[in-house]
């Protein structure tokens, strides 16, 4: 009876384990083992339990040395193991701290927002562009909390995608910074865009996090995706917008032109970051794949809303400041949409790391 307890519990750590692992094809030979004692009876023998914990050694062996997105011990295994079968359910009460986390997040970003509008600091739409910026780095603490759990290449995935998370939060304070203050917003070159050159360096850091992650993963990548082929399409897109008649006349052609190509050049980044991400989902299990499905999401709304700013917006008026507001909230919108939709990945990528 011993023997047949044992051999159970052997097969519940091993499917355990088995679920840690983000590639599963390639434990599939070693999983087949287990299916053949599972198929052939339902009373494990004595010389089941030795293959039972021959399987087990092999998973944790792989999960060391070979798993290619988390990092493991032999004591971090243990310590799992057994803090997943002491919870009676595990899974939800990960997704009760997670969502808890994620709330706590929010409540603070609400509190300092308040705070400082109470203060006098900030008011009209400064409050709710400052707001999400607060989102987007609270959104960033939770990518920085998942990093000890990866393997080395994948940090750095995590730094730039941090780095990209609080640029873009910072985005959002653009116009309405600009809007609130007489001297930016009578400067020629915050006229025609504001900080939008700067976004090439912030999307730019979103393609390297999906660029490492899809490296790690083995995703076959294309040469025009890959960064050397990226710097040329870059430099060609920037020359290209440059050359593009304007729409309507401008006083300040060169900070026209600036605007234009930051906007453009953010808009080819974020849609190549969505395909890498998408390209990746694919390369692993379902439980990994649904952070990356969110993210690669995120990119599709961003590379949407920033498109619409930049063709409906900015290039059709040439001056940010005097255009219509439809433009600007559907744009306002599909950023928050983003928001959104990174903090779906986020709890995603935590309730992953069972």
């Amino acid at each position: 009876m011993d023997g047949q307890i044992n051999a159970r519990q052997l097969i519940d750590h091993i499917i355990y384990l088995a679920s840690l692992v983000s590639e599963p094809q390639t434990v599939d030979t070693t999983l087949d083992k287990l299916r053949l004692i599972t198929s052939r009876t339902s009373r494990p023998t004595a010389q089941d339990v030795q293959t039972l914990k021959s399987i087990q050694t092999e998973l944790e062996d792989y999960l060391i040395h070979e798993e290619r997105l988390r990092t493991f011990t032999k004591a971090s295994l243990r310590a799992n193991l057994e803090r997943h079968f002491a919870a009676k359910t595990p899974l939800q009460d990960l997704k009760k701290t997670t969502l808890a986390r994620i709330g706590i997040t929010i409540a603070v970003c609400g509190a300092i927002t308040g705070l400082l509008t109470a203060v006098g600091l900030m008011e009209g739409q400064v409050v709710l562009a400052f707001f999400i910026c607060t989102l987007f780095i609270g959104l960033a603490l939770l990518f920085q909390s998942i990093k000890k759990d990866l393997v080395a290449q994948l940090q750095g995935s995590v730094n730039y995608l941090m780095a990209a998370t609080i640029g873009t939060g910072l985005f959002a304070l653009n116009f309405p910074i600009i809007a609130a203050n007489d001297y930016l917003e009578s400067h020629p070159m915050f006229q025609n865009g504001g900080f939008l050159a700067a976004a090439i360096p912030v999307y730019g850091f979103y393609y390297l996090a999906f660029f490492i992650y899809a490296k790690q993963l083995n995703v076959t990548v294309p040469r025009l995706l890959r960064p050397n082929g990226v710097a040329v399409s870059v430099v060609l897109l920037a020359v290209v917008l440059a050359l593009l008649p304007h729409p309507v006349p401008v006083s300040h052609e060169s900070f026209f032109d600036l605007a234009v190509i930051g906007f453009g050049v953010s808009v080819y980044f974020s849609t190549i970051s969505a395909i890498l991400g998408f390209k990746s989902i694919t390369k692993t299990t379902g439980v990994y794949g649904k952070s990356t499905l969110f993210l690669a999401i995120s990119m599709v709304l961003q590379t949407i809303g920033n498109g619409n700013f930049l063709v409906f917006v900015t290039f059709i008026s040439g001056d940010f400041s005097v255009n219509e507001q439809k433009g600007q909230i559907l744009t306002g919108l599909l950023i928050v949409a983003a928001l959104a939709s990174q903090y779906v990945a986020a709890y995603k990528s935590k309730t992953a790391l069972k």
